[in-house]
């Protein structure tokens, strides 16, 4: 009786046991899920992430330099000399006269022109040689009208003899050999012309240099020795000096 007695106890007392911790599991269940409701869930929100600016280059471009326009120089129609040269009255009683000194040639000549005679040498060819030259500058020195006497020089061409009809391309080389180096030359076509009685070949030219020149150039060969007359005169001024040009060319004569 006893026995059964203690042992029904035993068992209230697991009973009551099991039955608080079943209480308390469910007073923590409770607790858990009213804190779960009361708590707020966070919402996830897209948050846009801000632009970092992109630094800015910056490149140092030099200054570009001023261009200065230079406007071409306008072609200027030369006029060929007449076929024969005619002297035009310029007071020529007035006009000094040259003979060369071994009197082969003479011509006159403005009494306002100087210059000089010299020895030109000419080495930047495949066979080095001389030229007689004498030159003569009008008013203005340089800077205005030019006359060139070119005689006495060898063939520039052993293979080709000297004659009229071809010795206007050596007055040329010659021209550009050494009276214009540093500048554009550009030579017309050759036209026949009258010098001194004789028929021969004369070509008119333009040279751009420090500023721009047209001239005139006759070639011509008498007994064997050849002979050169190169004038030039500022573009603008060559209408003005035409007639000193002609007269000077007509009045150019051989010796005996």
């Amino acid at each position: 009786m006893t026995t059964r007695l203690a042992q029904a106890r035993k068992r209230i007392k697991i009973f009551v046991s099991f039955a608080s911790l079943r209480l308390i599991y469910l007073a923590c269940l409770v607790f858990f899920l009213t804190a779960c409701q009361s708590r707020p869930v966070p919402t996830a929100t897209s948050v846009p992430v801000p632009t970092l600016p992109r630094p800015i280059e910056t490149k140092s471009v030099p200054t570009a330099a001023p261009i200065t326009l230079v406007p071409l120089p306008t072609p200027t129609v030369l006029p060929a000399p007449a076929v024969t040269p005619t002297a035009i009255p310029v007071a020529l009683e007035t006009w000094k006269s040259f003979e060369s000194p071994d009197k082969t040639f003479a011509f006159h000549f403005p009494p306002d022109w100087s210059g000089r005679g010299y020895t030109q040498a000419i080495t930047r060819t495949l066979r080095p040689f001389t030229v007689d030259t004498l030159v003569l500058h009008g008013p203005g020195g340089r800077a205005g009208p030019e006359f060139v006497m070119l005689y006495n020089w060898a063939a520039l061409d052993p293979m080709q003899p000297p004659a009229n009809a071809t010795a206007w391309s050596s007055v040329a080389g010659l021209a550009k050999l050494f009276l214009y180096p540093d500048c554009t030359t550009t030579f017309d076509s050759p036209a026949p012309v009258t010098l001194a009685e004789q028929q021969t070949m004369g070509a008119k030219f333009v040279a751009q240099c420090d500023r721009l020149y047209v001239g005139y150039l006759i070639g011509i060969v008498r007994k064997g020795v050849n002979y050169g007359l190169v004038v030039d005169v500022p573009a603008e001024d060559w209408d003005a000096w035409r007639p000193t040009v002609e007269t000077l060319f007509a009045s150019f004569t051989f010796g005996p």
